[in-house]
């Protein structure tokens, strides 16, 4: 029948012998959808991108669009966000394709939608290596130590050859020296504000000693002009002593 027809017309498209085949077919049936595509993906490959774009409008105009031809024109679309739209309606109209998520991932401009895309992308491919190892990075970028180590692991176990199972292992290895060294820096920020922070209440506090020392002064003396000064220059007492104060001698310098 018609469609069966059509169907191995697909199949001759991606054969480079066949094609001449394919086209009669899509020629034949010219006002279908699914042939409209099909025109418009060996108009793109011979590179005529202006007859395939409008071939792909054709068909996503149909009722029922076919995925590849939004998924087509999203790759072609320059504006960001309209590509972004084509994309998702590929993939509502494909659920099980992964290759919009794919291209939705490589579009995106930050770390999180990124990771989204490309999760979604290896849900449904989960033997693409390329896509495991971009999630892993993108998981990387956004500190997700655990899930980057998962998705590493997971595309080593995808990787067609040795020497990529082991690179991919190491890399799975250096997740966790930077999850630790991502530590260390950021217990060290950690104690420094909270160094700079009693710096600047010790500040605070010579200020206002300051002040006060120079308004008790009798105001025909001279103001003091010497900064008051932290005189205890022991160490830290490590000891507590419970009872009543009665006497306090201060003696000068």
């Amino acid at each position: 029948d018609d469609e069966a027809e059509l169907i191995l017309a697909h199949v001759d498209s991606v054969i480079t012998s066949r094609t001449k085949q394919a086209l009669a077919t899509y020629r034949k049936y010219a006002q279908d959808p699914g042939a409209q595509t099909g025109l418009g993906v060996l108009a793109l490959a011979q590179g005529n991108q202006a007859e395939a774009r409008q071939l792909f409008e054709k068909a996503a105009q149909a009722k029922k669009p076919p995925a590849r031809a939004l998924y087509e024109l999203g790759r072609l679309e320059n504006d960001p966000l309209k590509g972004v739209d084509l994309l998702v309606k590929a993939a509502e109209a494909n659920p099980k394709w992964a290759e919009p998520h794919a291209e939705s991932a490589r579009r995106a401009p930050a770390a999180q939608a990124k990771a989204l895309h490309w999760a979604e992308a290896t849900k449904r491919s989960p033997r693409n290596m390329e896509w495991w190892e971009e999630l892993a990075k993108a998981r990387m970028e956004l500190r997700l130590y655990q899930e980057a180590g998962r998705a590493y692991a997971s595309a080593a176990a995808a990787a067609p050859t040795a020497e990529e199972r082991d690179r991919l292992l190491a890399m799975r290895g250096s997740v966790d020296q930077q999850k630790a060294s991502d530590e260390f820096a950021r217990r060290e920020a950690e104690r420094q504000a909270e160094k700079d922070k009693i710096e600047a209440l010790k500040q605070e506090t010579l200020a206002r000693l300051q002040k006060l020392a120079n308004e008790g002064q009798d105001p025909d003396a001279p103001k003091s002009t010497e900064p008051v000064q932290m005189l205890f220059g022991g160490k830290t007492p490590n000891r507590t002593v419970k009872g009543l104060l009665k006497t306090i001698e201060c003696k000068g310098r």
